[in-house]
């Protein structure tokens, strides 16, 4: 047993959380049990221990430590439930374990979570696993300085709900800031993967969500994901994700009412307005039926992904 262990089982209210993370379903379960719970972490939340964080950064570092040591052959380790925006929600306190018993303040969030990535990264690489990769869950695009905040420490990151085909094009999480987001992680040289989960994971909705990760993608750095739950069964596997279009080599620019990018072997087109646009292509593009193409429109939310015929240089 180690001295961070140790250390929080001395603490009740960390002794409990432990406990939560071992018997959470019975808790839930058992509403005695619950809400006694319940009690003892909201009674200890109006008396913080200000050292407890700093306990629980420990007892995260010799968990981290003794998979890298003991479990060899992992190719690196993901952390959960880091989240730009603050899970420090009066009401998930005792129910989530997300929701630490630390009173941290949603002002006070952002450093927190960050003072434990980078203990997490130093203390890793100083036990000589340095080259495994910290990835974690997660980031999004309205807390753009806090995401990279997050990633100075790590080498890549989720982003959960990355994108649905009714996102609207402006604000905080729009398409816009989200496909920006997304680009600007992979230019960076950190992995991100774009999760995306809906209720249907219809060929158009997955066209639409595939190809606003085409216009961000550089190759090497991100990765999609589209379901109706996080789980691979939960997925379909459409014809146009075998599609050959080459590597990129031009960003993706907004072509009056379209957004589009040009591969080595194909094009993209993406429509996030809500109205219709048309755009005009040179000769030798392809729909994946092997219908010829000069032109087409794109209604609202909606995209097409074109290759190019054989023989037809890119």
């Amino acid at each position: 047993t180690s001295d961070a262990a140790r250390e929080l089982r001395d603490h009740p209210v960390a002794a409990d959380r432990l406990l939560e993370r071992r018997f959470g379903a019975r808790l839930r379960r058992d509403p005695p049990m619950a809400r006694l719970y319940d009690l003892k972490v909201a009674r200890w939340s109006r008396t913080p221990d200000p050292g407890l964080a700093l306990k629980w950064e420990r007892w995260l570092e010799s968990k981290m430590l003794r998979l890298a040591v003991l479990k060899a052959g992992y190719d690196g380790i993901h952390r959960d439930n880091v989240e730009s925006d603050s899970s420090s929600h009066p009401d998930r306190v005792g129910n989530c374990i997300s929701g630490m018993p630390v009173e941290i303040t949603r002002e006070g969030w952002p450093a927190a979570e960050h003072s434990m990535l980078r203990r997490l990264r130093t203390k890793v690489s100083e036990a000589g696993f340095g080259s495994r990769p910290l990835i974690i869950n997660h980031i999004r695009a309205a807390e753009p300085e806090i995401s990279r905040l997050y990633l100075r420490e790590v080498e890549g990151a989720n982003t959960e709900g990355w994108l649905s085909r009714d996102r609207p094009y402006d604000g905080p999480f729009g398409w816009k800031a989200s496909v920006d987001q997304a680009a600007e992680v992979a230019a960076s040289g950190k992995k991100l993967t774009l999760i995306c989960k809906t209720d249907s994971v219809s060929a158009e909705e997955s066209l639409y969500l595939f190809s606003s990760y085409l216009l961000a993608h550089d190759g090497k750095h991100l990765y999609f994901f589209h379901g109706s739950s996080y789980r691979p069964e939960a997925t379909r596997w459409h014809d146009f994700y075998d599609l050959d279009i080459g590597s990129p080599v031009e960003p993706a620019r907004d072509a009056g009412g379209l957004y589009v990018r040009k591969f080595s072997r194909g094009l993209v087109a993406v429509n996030p307005f809500e109205v219709a646009g048309t755009l005009a292509v040179p000769e030798g593009y392809v729909r994946p039926a092997g219908e010829k193409v000069r032109s087409f429109t794109l209604g609202p939310h909606s995209a097409v992904i074109l290759t190019l015929s054989e023989g037809t240089a890119g």
